[in-house]
């Protein structure tokens, strides 16, 4: 006579079997190290509720861990560990699964960083000067230390190349250290002397006057200006600093008038109030350039800003002179021979 089973019988039934198939399989059990960390996988058993993980070596231990996990990573101390794992369900226990053995060691430090300092060379040009250097690997940037005494540093410049051009704007001798920049610390190179022996820099140069007299203003400057003008139009037409433009075309023409005689300058505008954007001048004294006041200028271009530029050869000097000498400027000539450090840095003597 057949009997029907009752639900707490179907569920020890059920139960039963579980364990049984739990019982029956060995999960396949992987174990690797990087360094400290341990990551530990094995392979599910059907039916299993449990898994039983056995650690024994440099440290021994018996863990119990819920079914959902098979994946394991963990931070371990340095020794030798070997690892089995089984699935259970209820009171019964499958077969161990292989043993895996791993071994546990600190992370290597990095390797030592050490940045090699640049080396350096400088060119002068004027009263600028160029200084060089190869690239030094890993660098992020690159601080220069200017002195005119050695071992100080009076002026830093900062900058992500491997070429820099500094304004010095007086004769002497001037020293330079160049300083790269790493994530492993700084490198300071050599410090390198540069002398600045004249304010020709090798370009030709008419001779001083006679004391108290001027030299006669050069007749060539308009030609030059002229030509110029038409040979680099876009650099004139793009010559309003204000209206996002530069002062290329202006460089230009100093650079070809200073190629026939170096007492050829830009301006101070007002003596003291920066670069005038249109002004050509000319030392006619027997002092130095870059203290000159008693200069001649020239405004080169007409309509500066206007929309419509154009060459000029404009004579302003009697009256920038007369403002000066009425109280309108910083000095009795109103004007200051000069020329700034972007006119080296774009490449012109």
């Amino acid at each position: 006579m057949l009997r029907k089973n009752t639900p707490g019988m179907v569920a020890i039934a059920i139960v039963a079997l579980c364990a049984r198939e739990a019982a029956a399989q060995a999960p396949a059990l992987t174990v690797s190290a990087n360094g400290t960390t341990v990551t530990i996988d094995w392979t599910p058993v059907a039916g299993a509720t449990i898994y039983n993980i056995v650690l024994s070596g440099s440290l021994n231990a018996n863990v119990n861990l819920p079914a959902s996990i098979t994946h394991i990573v963990v931070t371990a101390p340095v020794g030798t560990y070997t690892l089995s794992v089984r699935g259970g369900a209820g009171n019964q226990f499958g077969p161990f699964s292989n043993n895996a053995t791993v071994t546990v060691s600190a992370a290597p430090p990095p390797p030592p960083c050490q940045p090699t300092a640049p080396a350096v060379s400088t060119t002068i040009a004027g009263l600028g000067v160029t200084v060089n250097w190869g690239a030094v690997a890993g660098a992020t940037g690159y601080s220069l230390q200017f002195s005119r005494y050695s071992g100080g540093t009076e002026l830093v410049q900062n900058t992500t190349q491997t070429s820099y051009s500094q304004y010095v704007g007086m004769v002497g001798t001037f020293f330079v250290r160049v300083v790269a920049v790493t994530p492993c610390g700084n490198a300071t190179s050599t410090e390198v002397p540069f002398t600045i022996t004249s304010t020709s820099a090798n370009l030709p140069r008419t001779p001083d006057p006679a004391p108290g007299q001027l030299l006669p203003l050069p007749s060539y400057g308009q030609s030059v200006v002229s030509q110029m003008a038409q040979q680099y139009r876009n650099d004139l037409l793009n010559s309003c600093v204000e209206d996002h433009g530069n002062n290329i075309f202006m460089f230009r023409v100093l650079n070809a008038l200073r190629q026939r005689d170096s007492r050829w300058g830009l301006n101070q505008k007002r003596g003291n109030q920066g670069l005038s954007q249109d002004i050509i001048t000319y030392n006619p004294t027997a002092g130095p350039d870059q203290t000159a006041q008693q200069i001649y200028l020239r405004d080169i271009i007409s309509g500066h800003c206007g929309g419509n530029p154009d060459w000029n050869w404009g004579d302003v000097t009697q009256d920038t002179w007369t403002a000066g000498a009425n109280g309108l400027c910083s000095n009795r000539y109103c004007a200051l021979w000069y020329i700034p450090q972007a006119y080296y840095q774009a490449g012109f003597q």
